[in-house]
């Protein structure tokens, strides 16, 4: 979850950034974009890099005390552009941001669908702060079984599980096989 504040992105017509036409959501919006995370998205950053004047900022960062590094896992790493490099990523969660998952939802309608207990809002993620597949208005889950399930649900950072912050508070540390389509919508889609 990201906004663009910017009046020119789209007029500011576009709070949460829907119009992003690279579809990963990553292209920049301006000076006013503030992520849920302290995340640097300037031009010229990586996922493990912020530029040298970056002033965090973040939705949920006043209510960790000003502490970035809640928003990094001790243990997460990204390969480098050396195969033996690894790197800390800025952000090492996710962010659901599927279209119909839980983001700007009442607690009513996430027990009213699949429960707040089972649906997830952050998880570890070796790149960028926020996780789906496809263009903005249709926006999926990625499914563990690609090639790509050690960057989405990075099990390598904690002895077999992904770490998974559900609606409820509670955090799980779920296998690739555990993981399901469910985790990730109100209503299973």
């Amino acid at each position: 979850m990201r906004l663009c504040l910017d009046k020119s992105w789209f007029d500011g017509k576009d709070p949460y950034c829907y119009r992003d036409a690279s579809g990963s959501g990553m292209t920049y919006t301006g000076p006013g974009e503030i992520w849920w995370a302290p995340y640097d998205n300037r031009p010229g950053t990586t996922n493990s890099y912020a530029l040298p004047d970056y002033d965090p900022r973040g939705l949920l960062l006043p209510f960790a005390e000003g502490k970035t590094s809640i928003f990094r896992c001790p243990r997460a790493r990204e390969w480098g552009i050396k195969s033996w490099e690894y790197l800390v990523p800025q952000v090492s969660y996710a962010w659901n941001g599927v279209t119909n998952g839980p983001a700007g939802k009442r607690l009513s309608d996430l027990a009213n669908g699949n429960g707040a207990s089972h649906v997830s809002v952050v998880w570890d993620h070796v790149i960028e702060p926020h996780c789906w597949t496809g263009f903005p208005t249709a926006r999926r889950w990625n499914d563990p079984i690609w090639d790509t399930a050690f960057v989405h649900y990075p099990v390598q950072w904690h002895l077999g599980v992904c770490n998974f912050l559900f609606c409820d508070g509670h955090v799980g540390g779920i296998t690739h096989g555990e993981i399901g389509k469910g985790m990730f919508y109100v209503n299973e889609q």
